[in-house]
């Protein structure tokens, strides 16, 4: 005797959701990228720029970005944890690009 459901459920933990197979092709490529720091340090601030980020917390990373490990910058109080989790969250590709210097940093 066999359980008809059983089929069916191991056929839906095989299928992913299209969300989630394109967040793990983006992260791919977004560890993948071997760019220049201070490009992608320059994309990152007119990205924040745009998004009203304190000038402030712009120009201390900018300036104390490599004094401190990504860790301490995700964790400190300024922008970097609110945006990455946002991009994240709502799968914002653009916002997960251009921060995609400190997600590389973070991983590494």
């Amino acid at each position: 005797m066999t359980d008809s459901g059983t089929g069916s459920d191991q056929k839906n933990l095989d299928q992913l959701p299209p969300s989630y197979m394109h967040s793990m092709i983006f992260k791919d490529i977004i560890l993948e990228i071997d760019d220049d720091d201070k490009k992608s340090m320059n994309i990152l601030v007119k990205f924040c720029q745009q998004r009203k980020i304190p000038e402030t917390e712009i120009n201390e990373l900018k300036r104390k970005n490599h004094q401190k490990s990504p860790v301490w910058w995700y964790t400190c109080e300024i922008f970097l944890y609110g945006m990455l989790s946002h991009g994240l969250r709502l799968l914002d590709m653009e916002a997960m690009s251009k921060l995609g210097i400190f997600i590389r940093s973070l991983h590494l």
